[in-house]
């Protein structure tokens, strides 16, 4: 399936649940990453509540296929999607604790926004892009994943102290992808899904930040803790190269 017929399945999706409101397509497909196991995400938001769908609490979902492509139905609310952009827009730029209190899914939510391609509603969707701060939110993005690289290291110096090989590799692995992801949202990256980090690695053009991470990850050193620390001092070099990208360092 390519682009337009992406389009059309959303087409069908707003000729049920949306005839003439906003209906945008998104997700790893129309980005161009995904596979042929993908799904295609398509939101219907509404002004109103919305109808049908299972209830998920703040929005609903529905299932459905075309074309052996499984099609994932988020209906939500206009204002739902507004308070994302103003959840964003509030929170301090550089406060990884700040950052970490944002729901996971309403950073996906703006990705997903940030990447839509309209099938209905091309000006509303026009205008809700030109709502939200990308620059900020990938640099939101990269302060979050900082303190979480920062968290999962000091895991990880523990666990390497106490001769603990194999949760060394675990919590050595977290901080090395999480100081990639740091870095990668200090390039402005906002795709905050950990699956397509070798993807987004790719998009960047960076080999040397692809094989640094390549090598981390595929270190097969028969002393656990000896390959942890050897991650470990990886996940430092990176983050640093994350932190110096945040302050406008070119190096």
């Amino acid at each position: 399936m390519r682009i337009d017929d992406y389009l059309r399945a959303g087409r069908a999706v707003a000729g049920r649940y949306a005839p003439g409101g906003l209906v945008f397509i998104s997700g790893s497909l129309v980005e161009g990453i995904g596979n042929v196991t993908s799904d295609l995400d398509v939101f219907v938001v509404h002004d109103g509540p919305g109808e049908g769908g299972v209830d998920m609490g703040d929005y609903s979902i529905e299932i459905d296929y075309t074309d052996d492509v499984r099609v994932d139905i988020e209906i939500r609310s206009a204002d739902q999607l507004t308070k994302v952009v103003k959840v964003i827009g509030d929170c301090p730029p550089d406060d990884s604790a700040a950052a970490a209190t944002i729901a996971f899914e309403h950073l996906k939510l703006a990705h997903n926004v940030r990447t839509a391609l309209p099938v209905t509603g091309h000006a509303r969707l026009a205008e809700l892009q030109a709502a939200f701060d990308w620059e900020k939110l990938a640099r939101l993005l990269a302060v979050r994943f900082l303190g979480e690289y920062n968290a999962s290291a000091e895991d990880a110096v523990g666990v390497i102290q106490a001769g603990d090989g194999e949760t060394a590799l675990l919590n050595s692995r977290r901080a090395l992808g999480c100081a990639v992801d740091a870095c990668l949202a200090a390039n402005g990256a906002t795709n905050c899904e950990p699956k397509w980090r070798f993807a987004k690695l790719r998009a960047l053009g960076d080999e040397r930040l692809l094989e640094t991470y390549r090598a981390g990850e595929l270190d097969d050193g028969r002393d656990l803790l000896e390959s942890s620390r050897r991650r470990l001092r990886l996940a430092g070099d990176v983050a640093q190269r994350a932190i110096r990208k945040l302050a406008g360092d070119p190096r």
